[in-house]
């Protein structure tokens, strides 16, 4: 369900979702991932970051899957205490960028436009559940201020050759 985003259109066929950073964001019906193995990939492009912004949670927030990009970072984690996220350098802004962020139970990896940036590294993992997942909103606090394009979710966890090869392929649609 899209509350308040803007729709562009990026490349020939990919659009992506614009949101404000102070009430927009996006959300899911209730699923499962189906299993604690996950990659999460996606284009994201933005001019600045505030605090506690977040690209994707599985709500209730700290219960799931949680992948931020805020003024701290870009991190990846599943829900729960003691909130331990894998967490690399925030992408460059004003431009767009592939990121990919993987689990395999409480092991991640995240990757930047096809190159690993942080991992293999701890993070908390999360517990399988059918939840929400929201696009572009951290339990109505904070908001992703920026365009998100390309959203994939898959119950396996991408080899970095896979990951490699999604940004081969996917890089001209948005202009890289």
């Amino acid at each position: 369900t899209n509350h308040g985003g803007t729709f562009q259109a990026i490349g020939h066929a990919d659009r992506g979702l614009t949101f404000d950073g102070a009430s927009t964001y996006a959300d899911s019906a209730a699923f499962s991932i189906g299993g604690t193995n996950v990659s999460i990939l996606f284009w994201v492009k933005y001019a600045s970051l505030s605090v506690g912004a977040l690209v994707f949670c599985q709500e209730p927030v700290n219960t799931g899957l949680l992948v931020e990009l805020d003024v701290t970072g870009l991190g990846i984690r599943g829900g729960g205490a003691p909130y331990t996220n894998l967490t690399a350098t925030a992408p460059s802004a004003n431009v767009w960028h592939q990121v990919v962020g993987t689990m395999a139970g409480g092991t991640a990896n995240l990757y930047v436009d096809g190159s690993l940036v942080a991992g293999p590294g701890s993070a908390i993992a999360f517990t399988d559940a059918s939840r929400v997942l929201s696009i572009g909103r951290y339990n109505s606090g904070a908001y992703f201020p920026g365009v998100v394009g390309l959203v994939q979710i898959c119950n396996s966890v991408l080899s970095a050759a896979e990951v490699a090869a999604a940004w081969t392929a996917q890089r001209a649609t948005f202009g890289v």
